[in-house]
């Protein structure tokens, strides 16, 4: 069972839930930048992996460290 915080929300799903979100919502964009006629699609293309991949990459950070100072 997963552990919930002190209003009994599930932490792991909530989080995983908005992340999906936040990945759908960026394919969207992604999706109707192309259908508006971005010109520049490779390169917006990529900015939104990149900025996606380092989001990734500082969330994981920061859950890292949080779970070492919750666990001492």
């Amino acid at each position: 069972m997963e552990k919930s915080d002190k209003h009994g929300f599930p932490r792991t799903s909530v989080y995983l839930a908005l992340k999906t979100f936040k990945l759908i919502s960026a394919i969207i964009l992604l999706l109707v930048y192309k259908l508006a006629g971005g010109t520049e699609f490779i390169v917006f293309s990529l900015l939104l992996i990149i900025y996606y991949w380092a989001n990734l990459i500082l969330d994981t950070m920061f859950f890292v460290n949080f779970e070492k100072k919750y666990k001492k």
